[in-house]
């Protein structure tokens, strides 16, 4: 089971590349990618926010049940490549 949720909106071109480039480097599966809009993501972001998010990709660590948006996804994301 991965540790991490990755959710993007599939109507942000960049969002749905990066997520692309995110499945190609994730190879120890570390990574889940969730487009928002699903009933899987709006469950998971039912549990995070109580309004709608702002940011159009947020990385779920399930492990510490901490959700990082935007901008501060990205270290994370990299760690979680390359450290788990």
């Amino acid at each position: 089971m991965a540790r991490y949720v990755l959710l993007y909106s599939e109507a942000c071109p960049k969002c749905t590349r990066y997520t692309k480039w995110i499945k190609r480097l994730d190879i120890f599966h570390r990574i889940r990618p969730v487009p928002l809009g699903t009933i899987e993501a709006t469950k998971i972001i039912m549990d995070y926010y109580s309004a709608e998010p702002a940011y159009t990709y947020h990385l779920v660590d399930l492990e510490t049940e901490t959700i990082y948006s935007g901008s501060k996804a990205v270290p994370r994301l990299i760690r979680a490549l390359t450290l788990g």
